[in-house]
C-alpha cells in the first residue's frame, strides 16, 4: 500500500505484528516514534489531510530499559579503558564519546584518519550518515 494512505488501524496492525513477534516495548516505541514523525511532518507539509499516526497507542517503556550508559558509568568504562592501555582508551572514547557502535568502531581503517582544522579526524560511516569523531590526544 502507499505509505502516505496508511490509516491509524494499519498503524495499529503494525504495532500488533511487532507485538507479536515479541519485540521489546522500547523497540517498538522507537519505530512507531519514527512513524509518528513521519506522519506528523506529512501532515504539516499538506502531503496528507490528517495524521493517521496521532492517536495511535504505542507501548509503556520503563525506566529500567536503557539503552546506553549513565554519566557515572561512562566515566568508569573510560577509566578502566585507561588503565589498560592506549589502544583500549581509544576505542572506548570512540565507543562512549561518540556513541559508536561496535561494529562502526571495528569498521574503521587507518586511511579514514585526516587532519582538518589542525585536529586529527577520524571518518566513520554511522547508521544514518557519516559522523566526525575527534580522536584522543
Amino acid at each position: 500500500m502507499p505509505v502516505l494512505k496508511a490509516t491509524r488501524s494499519h498503524l495499529e496492525m503494525y504495532r500488533s505484528s511487532m507485538e507479536e513477534r515479541g519485540l521489546a516495548a522500547s523497540t517498538i516505541d522507537r519505530r512507531l516514534s519514527t512513524a509518528c514523525g513521519f506522519y506528523r511532518f506529512a501532515h504539516i507539509d499538506g502531503r496528507i489531510t490528517s495524521n493517521p499516526a496521532q492517536y495511535v497507542r504505542r507501548p509503556t517503556v520503563h525506566p529500567t530499559e536503557q539503552r546506553g550508559l549513565d554519566r557515572g558509568e561512562l566515566g568508569r568504562f573510560l577509566f578502566i579503558a585507561e588503565r589498560f592501555d592506549h589502544a583500549h582508551a581509544a576505542l572506548a572514547v570512540l565507543l562512549g564519546l561518540n556513541g559508536l557502535r561496535v561494529s562502526e568502531a571495528c569498521a574503521t581503517n587507518i586511511e579514514d584518519m585526516a587532519f582538518e582544522g589542525g585536529h586529527r579526524v577520524l571518518r566513520i560511516v554511522g547508521c544514518a550518515s557519516w559522523a566526525r569523531a575527534t580522536s584522543p590526544p
